[in-house]
């Protein structure tokens, strides 16, 4: 089997991974994630447009290459395990 390439994560702009923000902050607290949740869970920096309001300056647990950096782990595995769960998510109409 052909292993994908995973170099460029293929983000969707769903928008998923930021209307779980609060499971961020009930983990790990405010030294990892700076930003505070909406009533529904959300990050407060996701737009209407599913994208986010301080893109260029993310915190690393926002920006997949710098955490996969930080922890080590191979780009590749940790993309595809992200695209998996991201699935998951839209499948399961959790967006």
């Amino acid at each position: 089997m052909q292993k994908e390439n995973y170099d460029k994560y293929e983000c969707e702009k769903c928008g998923s991974c930021c209307r779980y923000a609060f499971l961020i902050t009930e983990n790990y607290g405010k030294d990892i994630f700076p930003y505070n949740t909406k009533e529904d869970g959300s990050c407060e920096m996701l737009n209407d447009d599913n994208l986010c309001k301080v893109y260029e300056t993310r915190p690393i647990i926002c920006n997949m290459k710098l955490l996969c950096e930080y922890l080590n782990i191979d780009n590749d595995e940790f993309y595809s395990e992200n695209k998996k769960i991201c699935k998951i998510l839209k499948l399961n109409g959790l967006r």
